[in-house]
């Protein structure tokens, strides 16, 4: 991990962080009360839940052979086949969130998808997608054209992306705010998707897994401000599409 990496990366959060500040000052998203439970208790029992199997998922999966760490800072550029594996296991992740929503009676929105908020949260992330994409320096290599494989990989990583945030974001972190508080329940939330990156990394490099580890609280942070700023789990989630797609491209 070089400093060239470190700034890039730096510069990326600082410009996500300034992008989605201005943004939400927009009255739109004033006009929406965050999601609240009659039962906060019951919640943070039903995220646990979740979160274990889920976790129990990951490693199953990922035993074996572990992929290229999903986050261009440690040298190595995810393949495919990896970010496909990772998919799997958060695509898994939203099925049993759509089961705890169905059995529970709850709606989508208590899962981070709320319809009116849908246009502005796009547009949020549409704005930081672009902004991410010139401070990374990829404008020139977009404009030479991407391959087959690069178009599959942004595919997977927008699917990746927008699973990981309604596990996470949409789902774990209201619940544990609902009981412990937002800005509590935000680090929590941040906490797990840091050790989230654990099990596809098994068997890696010391160094590696802690450099994972570590990308993934900064961006589990970030995220989750963006979540509690846009209430929708669109912008969070092409923001992580964008980075990881970028990460792909090496």
């Amino acid at each position: 991990m070089t400093t060239t990496d470190i700034i890039a990366f730096a510069s990326e959060i600082l410009g996500v962080i300034a992008a989605t500040m201005l943004l939400t000052l927009s009255p739109r998203f004033k006009q929406h009360t965050p999601v609240s439970f009659r039962f906060p208790q019951r919640e943070v029992i039903a995220a646990a839940l979740v979160t274990v199997a889920v976790f129990i998922v990951g490693f199953v999966v990922f035993r074996g052979p572990s992929p290229a760490p999903i986050t261009g800072l440690s040298g190595s550029t995810p393949t495919l086949d990896a970010l496909l594996q990772h998919l799997t296991v958060a695509g898994t992740g939203v099925v049993l969130v759509a089961i705890a929503l169905l059995y529970r009676r709850q709606p989508v929105r208590s899962a981070g998808w709320n319809r009116p908020l849908l246009t502005p949260a796009f547009q949020v992330g549409i704005a930081v997608i672009l902004l991410t994409i010139f401070l990374r320096g990829k404008i020139t290599l977009l404009f030479d054209g991407i391959t087959t494989a690069e178009t599959s990989a942004l595919l997977v990583v927008a699917a990746l992306g927008l699973a990981e945030e309604t596990l996470f974001r949409g789902y774990i972190q209201p619940r544990l705010s609902s009981q412990l508080g937002n800005i509590p329940g935000w680090l929590v939330t941040s906490g797990l998707f840091a050790l989230w990156q654990i099990p596809r990394l098994w068997g890696e490099p010391t160094e590696t897994v802690l450099i994972g580890v570590g990308i993934g609280l900064v961006q589990g942070l970030v995220a989750g401000w963006m979540m509690q700023k846009c209430q929708h789990v669109l912008a969070p989630g092409l923001y992580r599409a964008i980075s990881g797609w970028i990460a792909f491209l090496g």
